[in-house]
């Protein structure tokens, strides 16, 4: 239920295929079932299999390149570049560091790499289509077009280098060169459904909708299990007014990913056509709204408005224009569309998720919580909306409820790495730095060379004063990011805090507290230290200093800076000892010697 834009029907589709690719049955099972999860809307999942995958065939281009897009669109980007800028120094390593580098959008370091590749080998495809994408990017499409065509030259036999050409031609508005390009990718590989979807989605663009609804029936048939097909079929079908093919089409696309709202959404509108509800006319706003979503939002927000006011009470509609809006950051027009849709489809989850996230955003917890609780209840399952349970909690200062309800997202998603993250950095914002830099170490097993875990993991150690530590996992991610001047800046202060920290340690003891200004709340805070619950825990649930969002932990203080009545009791302590408590007039405190 994340607030993200689906993919839209009637795009261009440029993954690799599986099919005639060399691997090990194993490796191709992992792959199987990493597209398979994605197709069902379940990425987290997949980039685990997917990761598995890339272990068992480290030198599988076409793999890889999908474990790249695949790595980045889920927030990896510094991971993926850590494996792929030390793969050797042959030309599919080559090749692959410049996908890698294309991948974050480092379009001149690409460059070099695909260059260099093909200087090691000058009939490597990959290498030409490489550049060739790039000319395309660049708006440079006769470039583009030569170098895909040395890349047909070098690899004749390969569809998916038919298939970019294709898409380079359509680029250019030369289709009937487009639709050659296509034809000859199908003749290479019968089976490539992704060249048989994009010729048919461009001859429907073209308005020759039946011969398109056979190039895309093709693709079904090729790919029955991947619901692109089937949306981009069904759109066709309903331009041809067979509305009930259409429906049974998207019935398919959701039985293998019944968590797209898009889809879902597409369906209502044209079951309402079929009835004789909605006049038909409300098609187009919604195919023009969707394809303009990531490239044009501007233009999706007015397409939207058009299908509101053709179909006033559609949810979906409301729920797609509050979600452009918020691309758009038009928080208080998105604000009040994904309220009408909430008004409109109260059971909703998606609609309540998205609201609910929205309210967050806008620091508004308390409100946001009704409807994440609401998209909780409507999907138990959901992770999205329990994590964003969590940050309400965490808003609003109440770490520990966050806490739980992070529990609940990690039993139920134990390999997601961002989540242990997450969770691990809520732990030491607590005080428990051991935890969370547990936690965080957790999501590293899962996810080697996450930068931005290590990155956490970093300052939780210097937070917890484990310097040595802390330099040491600062290397690992010098060595991926080298002369980063926020890699120098870290290593400063971690170099300065060890400087202080060693200055007040020669002439103080390090203690933590709980300070409590009502002494029943202080005998209540004794009971629970009594009672087993550990310092940190009833510092943060009882204390009210500022040290208690710490754990109590106070650092290191030099006796003479005690009043005398701590300094008598803390010089009786041994470390690890805590103290009864201590009355000072008004307030009262329990004093812990931690060295």
């Amino acid at each position: 239920m994340r607030i993200v834009l689906f993919l839209v029907a009637l795009a261009l589709s440029l993954l690799p295929s599986i099919a005639g690719a060399e691997r090990s049955a194993e490796a191709t099972r992992a792959w199987r079932t990493a597209q398979s999860l994605l197709d069902q809307g379940l990425p987290d999942p997949a980039l685990e299999k997917m990761r598995e995958a890339a272990r068992l065939a480290p030198g599988d281009i076409d793999l890889h390149r999908e474990y790249i897009d695949l790595m980045v669109s889920e927030g990896f980007a510094g991971e993926m570049l850590g494996e792929y800028a030390n793969k050797g120094t042959g030309a599919a390593a080559v090749y692959l560091h410049g996908r890698a580098l294309a991948a974050v959008g480092d379009l001149a370091g690409a460059r070099d790499k695909f260059r260099a590749a093909l200087a090691l080998n000058s009939n490597h495809h990959w290498a030409l289509q490489g550049l060739g994408s790039l000319a395309l990017l660049e708006g440079r499409v006769d470039d583009a077009i030569g170098l895909l065509k040395g890349a047909a030259a070098a690899a004749p036999t390969r569809s998916d280098v038919h298939n970019r050409l294709a898409a380079a031609y359509v680029r250019k508005g030369d289709h009937e060169a487009a639709f050659a390009a296509w034809k000859t990718a199908t003749d290479v590989d019968p089976t490539d459904h992704h060249a048989w979807l994009n010729w048919g989605a461009v001859l429907s663009r073209d308005g020759r909708n039946e011969e398109a609804a056979e190039k895309l029936a093709m693709a079904t048939q090729k790919a029955p299990g991947y619901p692109l097909a089937h949306v981009n079929l069904a759109y066709v079908y309903v331009r041809l007014h067979r509305y009930e093919d259409a429906i049974a089409h998207f019935e398919v696309a959701l039985a293998i990913n019944p968590r797209n709202g898009t889809v879902a959404g597409s369906r209502e509108l044209v079951q309402r056509i079929a009835s004789g509800k909605t006049p038909a006319s409300a098609f187009e706003p919604l195919a023009a709204a969707l394809e303009a979503e990531t490239t044009d939002p501007a233009t999706a927000e007015q397409k939207y408005k058009e299908l509101i006011a053709l179909v006033p009470d559609f949810a979906p509609g409301w729920m797609r224009l509050g979600l452009v809006q918020a691309s758009l950051n038009k928080a208080e027009e998105s604000l009040a569309s994904l309220s009408k849709a909430v008004e409109l489809a109260p059971d909703d989850g998606a609609a309540r998720y998205n609201l609910g996230y929205l309210l967050l955003g806008l620091d508004r917890a308390g409100d946001a919580r009704g409807h994440l609780q609401a998209a909780h209840r409507l999907d138990p399952r959901d992770p999205d909306a329990i994590t964003a349970l969590a940050l309400t909690w965490l808003a609003e200062g109440d770490a520990d409820t966050a806490l739980a309800w992070y529990d609940k997202a990690i039993a139920m998603n134990p390999a997601d790495p961002t989540l242990w993250v997450q969770y691990g950095t809520t732990q030491a914002a607590m005080g428990d730095f051991a935890s969370g830099a547990a936690s965080i170490r957790k999501a590293l097993v899962i996810a080697p060379g996450f930068l931005a875990a290590q990155a956490q993991l970093v300052t939780i150690l210097r937070e917890a004063r484990q310097y040595d530590e802390a330099l040491a996992e600062l290397t690992k991610i010098e060595a991926v990011a080298p002369n980063n001047p926020s890699i120098q800046a870290e290593r400063a202060s971690i170099e300065a805090a060890r400087r202080a920290h060693n200055a007040g340690k020669a002439g103080g003891v390090r203690i933590s507290r709980i300070l409590l200004l009502d002494q029943a709340k202080a005998n209540e805070a004794a009971g629970a230290l009594a009672s087993g619950t550990p310092f940190v825990q009833v510092a943060r649930s009882f204390g009210q200093g500022p040290e208690a969002a710490r754990g109590g932990d106070v650092g290191y203080i030099n006796k003479t800076e005690m009043r005398a009545e701590i300094a008598s009791v803390v010089n009786a302590l041994a470390p690890g000892q805590t103290s009864d408590v201590i009355s000072l007039g008004s307030a009262w405190v329990i004093i812990l010697r931690t060295e």
